[in-house]
């Protein structure tokens, strides 16, 4: 029971994340500026098409869905540090430092209940 509403809270916060991605990309690419912008966006893109595989592989029971987690958390960690200082100009590394590391612990938690889910599977 634990396992099922774990995997469906999972499925949604990952799953969730798959359209912001992939919207963003689709909005900030063709108007970003610099190269930061595009290292941003192109991010968005890394955590919108893994989020979308990890979670159809948690909706599907497979326990390869760990490995797009982690690629979806290395985006959105990324994305996190990065998009501040992107967009925003003047950021300090404080809060590059902070944004990063709020991104990488949410992250983590989601790997490691997409860990938790899977293991079980055979």
């Amino acid at each position: 029971m634990g396992t099922t509403i774990g995997r469906i809270l999972l499925v949604l916060f990952v799953g969730g994340t798959v359209s912001l991605g992939l919207y963003n990309t689709a909005e900030e690419w063709p108007d970003a500026a610099t190269l930061l912008q595009h290292v941003v966006s192109a991010g968005e893109l890394v955590y919108g098409v893994s989020g979308l595989v990890a979670a159809y592989g948690l909706i599907r029971d497979r326990r390869w869905s760990v490995w797009p987690a982690v690629l979806w958390g290395a985006g959105v960690t990324m994305v996190g540090a990065l998009a501040a200082r992107a967009y925003a100009g003047d950021t300090t590394l404080k809060t590059i430092a902070v944004a990063g590391g709020a991104s990488l612990a949410i992250a983590g938690v989601a790997i490691w209940g997409v860990h938790r889910v899977t293991r079980r599977i055979s």
